[in-house]
């Protein structure tokens, strides 16, 4: 198919391709976008995929960055918002945790979930109770404020956390700037691993404070340095302080692929993070890898090294990405390195095998205990909001083999039911959902609605009125009790069994999803 691409330029940037219904099909990057694009419209297509994305593109728009780094970081943020579907997508709605140091004349410890470059940021965490307990333990033992006022701008007096000695009240000024920010510089290196002039600092200025005869503050770093002095001799690094470095893994699972990336910091070894990635395309692994890689980095910080298990050729490929050219990219050669990776890889495989063991099993459970024949791989969730009948609305969700489908949500409005009725609404959505169904061909495996008899009842009186014949089951929040709408009687599924918590999670997904979009409409009516 030829696309008009004369008055595309020959310089970087990033392209989109859009459908005939305004949809945003792809997004990508390119040195040389007229090149770029050109290549894509008239290269031979290695899938099915590919040939469909290329015949649904309607038009083509672009936009000139100044280099092709600040491409990189352009289309990794516009792919993040937009979410395209044939786009090689890096999963991680489950954003990882920063300790972010806010940049402040007084600076403070809050938790972050992006990248800011203002301020000072250490991880990611995997966990973030972990990092409520860090930025506890620093504030406790290093004198930080717990407090986000603005020190000089408002004028403010002395909390308890002075009283218990546990902030130098800097709202007070009983502390100079310089010496509350080499604290904070302190608890950063403390962190970070880097514990060698930690101490020296804070009996420096016990010192100090004692020479000034403020005991209560040189009482207070002197209580420091105990607490600081039993972490550090209870948490022993097992690599030396200088190693700054990323091990990463990828493992192919069925249409997606599982990335895991290990970061080590001045020795201190990070819990394992671990992200999905869609492959809508079905493009080769090295080409996804490669893809993967430069997404995730657009948007995190780079290391000195990066440690991959691949071969010769693709690390090449990666030297040449300019946002790498100060970096060390190889494979494992030292014996920890290749003890590491083996450790993430081993991991990754456990998630890979259990994640596939668990949606099967529940699946299974679940077709065996509703009596339907086969493991309902596409189930559809529906749920009701208001509150006394008023701001009505309904969510449906998708879970496809077993695993939640984000992109499936759908927000209903309830149009003909203005008074308090629950069942009412559910049929007026089923019914919805049933003209859909009859227009497209598609139709769920399973249905859950989330209520007792009466939503159920409800529920199956709308299909039969559709003349569709779709297994329904409801879930009651009392007693976690599963009702089935083929005997309108309860079902004996073990509590806490796989397929019971199954059901479990796709009510509580479709009720999450309701109460959300009936919050918004409530705050929209009320100021309108």
């Amino acid at each position: 198919m030829k696309k008009n691409i004369s008055n595309i330029p020959n310089l970087p940037g990033i392209y989109k391709f859009i459908s005939n219904k305004n949809e945003i099909l792809y997004i990508g990057k390119a040195k040389n976008l007229k090149k770029r694009i050109k290549n894509w419209i008239h290269k031979k297509k290695e899938s099915k995929k590919e040939k469909l994305l290329v015949s649904s593109i309607n038009q083509i728009e672009f936009t000139i960055t100044k280099n092709e780094n600040s491409a990189l970081i352009l289309e990794s943020q516009e792919i993040k918002l937009h979410k395209p579907k044939f786009n090689i997508l890096l999963k991680d709605d489950k954003t990882y945790p920063y300790i972010s140091i806010v940049d402040d004349s007084y600076p403070y410890l809050k938790i972050s979930r992006k990248i800011n470059k203002k301020n000072t940021q250490i991880g990611p965490f995997s966990n973030v109770k972990s990092v409520r307990k860090t930025i506890s333990f620093l504030e406790r033992n290093f004198g930080i404020r717990p407090c986000r006022y603005d020190l000089e701008k408002k004028s403010i007096k002395s909390c308890i956390y002075y009283q218990m000695q546990q902030c130098p009240a800097p709202c007070e000024k009983k502390i100079d700037k310089k010496s509350y920010q080499a604290t904070v510089k302190s608890a950063v290196n403390f962190i970070n691993g880097k514990k060698n002039n930690i101490f020296k600092i804070l009996e420096r200025q016990m010192k100090e404070a004692s020479s000034l005869k403020n005991y209560e503050l040189a009482a207070q770093f002197r209580d420091r340095i105990i607490n600081l002095k039993s972490v550090v001799k209870a948490r022993r690094d097992s690599l030396g302080t200088n190693i700054n470095s990323d091990l990463i893994s990828l493992i192919e699972n069925d249409s997606s692929i599982l990335f895991s990336i290990l970061k080590i910091r001045n020795g201190r070894v990070f819990d394992p993070l671990k992200y999905t990635v869609k492959n809508p395309i079905s493009k080769s692994y090295e080409n996804v890898f490669i893809e993967v890689i430069e997404q995730y980095y657009s948007q995190n910080n780079i290391p000195k090294k990066i440690i991959i298990g691949m071969d010769s050729k693709n690390i090449q490929t990666l030297k040449k990405i300019s946002i790498f050219s100060k970096t060390k990219i190889r494979v494992p050669f030292f014996k920890w390195e290749k003890e590491k990776m083996n450790e993430l890889y081993k991991n990754t495989l456990i998630k890979k095998n259990r994640s596939n063991k668990n949606n099967k099993k529940s699946l299974n459970e679940l077709a065996e205990k509703i009596n339907i024949g086969y493991p309902p791989k596409y189930i559809e969730g529906f749920d009701v909001s208001n509150i006394m009948g008023e701001n009505a609305v309904a969510s449906q969700i998708c879970y496809k083999n077993g695993k939640y489908e984000s992109k499936l949500t759908r927000n209903y409005t309830i149009k003909s039911i203005k008074n308090i009725d629950d069942p009412r609404m559910i049929a007026e959505v089923i019914s919805r959902r049933c003209k859909q169904i009859i227009n497209n061909g598609k139709q769920p495996d399973l249905i859950l609605v989330d209520g007792g008899i009466t939503q159920l009842k409800a529920t199956v009186k709308t299909l039969k009125e559709h003349f569709l014949n779709i297994p329904v089951v409801s879930l009651a929040k009392k007693f976690e009790k599963v009702y089935s709408g083929d005997t309108l009687k309860e079902v004996k599924i073990k509590k806490n069994s796989s397929a019971h918590n199954l059901l479990i999670q796709i009510r509580n997904d479709a009720h999450r999803v309701a109460l959300r979009h009936h919050k918004k409409l409530r705050k929209k009516n009320t100021f309108i």
